[in-house]
């Protein structure tokens, strides 16, 4: 072979006459619409696991206060604490919790409450949580996690009974 030559190559080892150096515009397209489709797809999954956890914390978080008002009222014979503003922690329940436990998770708020309710042989107390968030979506999840006996309300407000 001579150098002022030019190289050829046979016609059954050439490659084709188009030369690939990159994407066509139809594979970037498919490639793009496949991704959106399985994004719309992915994402109001992911959103609902987020919100399941984050009923499922609530949730624990009803458990340890529940817990709480039963060492209370064993502890006190018979009496439960009194009903406190919305995000605060009854003082009396305060040495029974963790330490660090907040009356409030995310976006929703906790309660405490005590009712007085008169039978006919006489007063007795009933307690609960009042739960309250402006996402009715992560309180209708606490109400199918709930497994107690009591639980009612409505679309911005639940109430768990201890």
């Amino acid at each position: 072979m001579r150098l002022d030559q030019p190289c050829t190559r046979s016609s059954a080892s050439a490659p084709s006459s188009f030369s690939r150096r990159g994407f066509t515009l139809i594979e970037l397209i498919m490639v793009v619409t496949l991704l959106g489709i399985l994004s719309a797809i992915a994402i109001p999954r992911l959103r609902g696991a987020a919100v399941r956890a984050h009923a499922a914390h609530v949730i624990a978080d009803f458990a340890t206060v529940r817990l709480a008002g039963i060492q209370y009222h064993a502890e006190t014979s018979g009496d439960l604490p009194d009903t406190e503003s919305p995000g605060v922690m009854p003082p009396d329940l305060e040495h029974l919790l963790p330490d660090g436990f907040e009356f409030s998770y995310q976006s929703v708020t906790y309660r405490w409450r005590r009712w007085t309710v008169t039978l006919p042989y006489g007063q007795n107390y009933a307690a609960g949580l009042e739960l309250t968030s402006p996402d009715p979506g992560i309180l209708a999840e606490i109400l199918k996690l709930y497994q107690g006996e009591f639980a009612f309300g409505s679309s911005n407000l639940i109430t768990l009974i201890i």
